[in-house]
């Protein structure tokens, strides 16, 4: 009777592990999603601002613009200076470049986003496989057979 306790206490234990790994790899997959999704977020704002950038090649000193004021607000407003757009280059610095220089900085930050994105959607997949893995391991450790 005790070699029969001791049985199902190791199984319960190996079930209680492997159900906190599934857990964990749970958690894992939804932050990477959050991530991912994050990311693709950025790559479309970063895409059209580059369509914008293109648009700002036909301004002259004194068209009108709508100026964003966040929270999909605008402001009327007019180009005082079309030499040059205020591109922040990290660390809240802010440099002014030429339209082409900008719209390189940005073709730049896309490349890497979409590099960044492309690790996140293979951690996706191993997380997945890891996953799905588990769930026959996690039965069989319930005493339970998949049908």
């Amino acid at each position: 009777m005790a070699n029969k306790k001791t049985a199902n206490e190791e199984r319960r234990q190996s079930a209680e592990a492997l159900l906190y790994q599934y857990q964990m790899l749970s958690a894992q997959m939804e932050a990477l999603q959050k991530q991912a999704s994050l990311i693709a977020e950025g790559m479309e704002e970063v895409s059209e601002t580059i369509r914008t950038l293109e648009g700002m090649k036909s301004l002259k000193k004194g068209d009108e613009i709508l100026v964003p004021l966040g929270s999909g607000t605008f402001t009327h407003g007019a180009l005082t200076d079309v030499s040059g757009i205020l591109v922040n280059i990290g660390a809240d610095v802010v440099r002014k470049k030429s339209v082409d220089d900008a719209r390189g900085t940005l073709e730049k930050r896309k490349t890497e986003m979409e590099s960044l994105s492309k690790r996140l959607a293979q951690d996706l997949t191993r997380v997945q496989t890891t996953m799905a893995a588990l769930e026959p391991e996690i039965q069989a450790a319930l005493g339970q057979k998949k049908d």
